[in-house]
């Protein structure tokens, strides 16, 4: 839990694993003033033992964070861990009103996570921490993302999110019909500047012509196909994302041994210095 506080975390799920410590583990002092969320654990009488959600302000976005714990199964003497779906649809109902984003920390297993993305088009992002452990590069549907780190701290996963709209997920800006009637009326002047073909023109300006007019035709395809996905409504602003998984370079014991050292010595000279 000092770990978690350290590294600054926002919010937290809780696991099966860590309800095994037993609820007044998660009572003790200062547990409180830190953001464990847990939208479907319940204690023996039906009352909610951590906060469903926590929601943050970041810039302009508002993000709903939702906890979710897998394993229905695995209810103690203190705690019950009901059903996800029924506790993730109350949270949504609360939630996609205010929010700019919902997110959700899932501990469900794999095949409960694809249910999840598939089943939930509110969520805009789902974090899980299946019993695999490996990292997952961002898994995307039609609405949603789902990305999962390296277990145990050997990885440090960052995505970077830019919000465009409503849309789709994408690792790149989507085509804009700006820019393509920009492009074509750079091509349209240097179609102007090269001239009318003439008999007799050299066979550089020629293939230069040739490619010219290509690419505008191809630019007039691509902003017709982009009017009608306007008229129809799928040419929806999105979501850009890019995601990077970093190895953690884990600290052996002779590591840590010798910074101990180093500590003790720094400290000797200090001492000495200052009884000089």
């Amino acid at each position: 839990m000092q770990a978690y506080k350290t590294m600054a975390y926002d919010a937290v799920a809780v696991s099966s694993d860590d309800l095994s410590a037993g609820a007044d583990f998660f009572q003790q002092p200062n547990a409180d003033t830190f953001h464990f969320v847990a939208a479907n654990v319940y204690d023996k009488n039906a009352k909610l033992l951590f906060s469903p959600h926590r929601i943050k302000n970041i810039g302009t976005l508002t993000l709903g964070i939702i906890g979710l714990t897998g394993g229905t199964t695995n209810s103690g003497e203190d705690f019950v861990i009901g059903d996800w779906r029924k506790a993730l649809r109350d949270e949504i109902a609360t939630l996609e009103k205010t929010c700019t984003m919902l997110v959700v920390l899932s501990n469900l297993n794999d095949h409960e996570n694809g249910e999840l993305q598939r089943d939930f088009s509110q969520i805009d992002i789902i974090v899980t921490a299946d019993k695999k452990g490996t990292n997952i590069q961002p898994h995307r549907s039609q609405s949603s993302l789902l990305v999962q780190s390296g277990s145990r701290g050997k990885y440090i996963g960052r995505l970077d999110i830019t919000r465009l709209g409503e849309g789709s997920w994408s690792t790149t800006p989507p085509d804009s019909l700006e820019q393509y009637q920009n492009r074509l009326r750079s091509i349209d002047q240097q179609l102007s500047h090269l001239g009318k073909p003439e008999e007799g023109t050299n066979a550089e300006v020629s293939q230069k012509r040739a490619r010219l007019q290509a690419t505008r035709q191809m630019c007039l395809d691509q902003i017709a196909k982009l009017k009608t996905a306007q008229l129809e409504g799928k040419n929806r602003p999105g979501k850009i994302y890019q995601s990077l998984s970093l190895p953690v370079q884990p600290m052996t014991s002779a590591d840590t041994v010798g910074l101990i050292v180093q500590d003790i010595m720094k400290n000797i000279e200090i001492n000495r210095n200052n009884s000089l």
